[in-house]
């Protein structure tokens, strides 16, 4: 699964579902992905000063050691 820059997304992780935004993605050296999700609210709105910035690979979501649901509004 690719994602894009300020998709938002439902991410499960440790069986807790979290609402999210993408907003930086980094091609490693060793050609995996790494995206960067910042938590939402329910309403969207950003927590301030960018706290509890997510860092998920590719490999995550490809082993499924994360779920990724894509927003579809």
């Amino acid at each position: 699964m690719k994602l894009e820059a300020f998709e938002k997304l439902v991410i499960t992780a440790k069986s807790k579902r979290t609402n999210g935004r993408v907003i930086g993605i980094k091609n490693e050296a060793n050609g995996t992905t790494t995206y960067f999700i910042e938590p939402l609210r329910v309403d969207f709105s950003p927590f301030t000063h960018g706290s509890k910035i997510m860092r998920v690979s590719s490999t995550d979501i490809e082993t499924n050691a994360v779920n990724i649901e894509k927003h579809i509004v």
